[in-house]
């Protein structure tokens, strides 16, 4: 099924969705040495076996410790720091934290964790699927006032198309642990409705990879958003494209070492 930006209802479908990521999506801060603070990428909420979580980039998570804004302050985010572990045989990047119960409840009072049915494993291409979507926090449009003690941030929505074959050969992407997105020259503003140019990518590394979904045998509007992966690269030269590890690959690293099973969606038909 063919679906068209300029359709207002169609964007209006987009929009509600990406809001609804918005609010499992965090933006990461840390304090640097100078007492400055600064934004270093996105993290996503997930609630499984009575665990609270952010997941995220690995380079990411190497800088922390790390922040969180909220309305009324910047809270600490303390928790355990756990690295995915085959980050440098399979180029994996990817890390989790869990989160302290503290944390964790005061997260819940302005956004909102994932569950397990929000996840989908072992994806396939398939009429059903229509693109990508990546919602997370750039630092280009994250405007820090430290005489105020203020942070404006608003999440950034691509809606983009994944990478052809060769782009994957190009750059000796393994096509079972990666997807590569198109990330090059205008895209359109689901809002707006007007071509813009795309944005320095800084700040996305550890938001989710997100699969839009037309829901089988429904209405035309019906569409739905999946989990799938965790954005982790940016890639500029003859191909310009996002990288995003699989997020089967956090999941089964979940399972192994925090010795639980995750009940995640296999494969939407």
């Amino acid at each position: 099924m063919e679906y068209d930006l300029k359709d207002s209802l169609y964007r209006k479908r987009i929009s509600d969705l990406s809001e609804r990521i918005r609010k499992s999506t965090v933006q990461l801060f840390t304090i640097d040495q100078s007492s400055s603070i600064k934004s270093l990428g996105s993290g996503v909420l997930l609630f499984t076996n009575k665990k609270y979580l952010i997941l995220t980039a690995s380079h990411v998570a190497e800088e922390g410790p790390f922040y969180v804004v909220t309305k009324s302050e910047l809270k600490y985010i303390s928790g355990e720091y756990v690295e995915e572990g085959r980050k440098h045989t399979k180029k994996i990047d990817l890390s989790y934290i869990i989160l302290d119960n503290e944390v964790a409840d005061f997260l819940n009072q302005e956004y909102t964790f994932l569950s397990d049915k929000d996840i989908l494993v072992s994806y396939k291409s398939n009429a059903n699927m229509l693109n990508y979507i990546v919602v997370g926090y750039l630092e280009k449009t994250t405007k820090i006032n430290a005489s105020e003690n203020a942070i404006h941030t608003v999440a950034a929505t691509f809606n983009l198309k994944k990478k052809k074959k060769k782009a994957y050969k190009f750059y000796d992407i393994n096509r079972d642990f990666q997807i590569l997105l198109d990330f090059k020259g205008k895209l359109e503003n689901y809002k707006s409705n007007i071509n813009e140019k795309i944005p320095d990518p800084y700040g996305l590394s550890g938001s989710g990879l997100w699969g839009l979904f037309h829901k089988p045998v429904s209405l035309k509007y019906e569409l739905e958003c999946k989990l799938i992966g965790i954005m982790t690269e940016f890639r500029k030269g003859k191909y310009h494209c996002l990288i995003g590890n699989k997020i089967e690959l956090l999941v089964e690293s979940l399972e192994r070492q925090e010795k639980i099973k995750i009940n995640t969606s296999k494969i939407i038909n």
